[in-house]
């Protein structure tokens, strides 16, 4: 379990570095909090999609770009963290799923928004 200053610094880390992190073009985000002794990533992207091949498409490629972002969020997050407390954060891959949510279109309408979310829980180990 990580000491109460560990606990501090990396809460800071999360708040400073990514509780507002996201693309300059707004489209994609990543979050993160701590529950007990586990690291939550949220990545979050909108997805215009004109069609259902178009949308599997493009979630098959957000997917890899997901995996990626978060991946390397993960070292900057130990890199810092190393840096902060002169420990290192081990982190154990528990979960990473993802889901798309449609949030706008019509039948008539030839483009349609959806949110493409992973969320990646890390335990933090000793």
């Amino acid at each position: 379990m990580l000491s109460l200053e560990q606990v501090n610094a990396l809460g800071n880390i999360l708040n400073k570095t990514f509780a507002k992190s996201s693309s300059p073009g707004g489209d994609r985000s990543v979050t993160g909090s701590i529950e007990n002794n586990t690291l939550i990533l949220k990545f979050i992207s909108i997805v215009q999609f004109a069609s259902d091949q178009s949308l599997r498409d493009q979630t098959d490629r957000i997917s890899e770009e997901s995996v990626k972002i978060l991946g390397d969020t993960v070292k900057t997050i130990k890199k810092q963290f190393k840096a902060s407390t002169g420990t290192t954060l081990k982190l154990k891959d528990d979960t990473s799923r993802d889901n798309v949510e449609v949030v706008s279109g019509s039948i008539h309408a030839p483009r349609k928004l959806a949110y493409y979310r992973r969320v990646h829980t890390l335990i933090i180990k000793e």
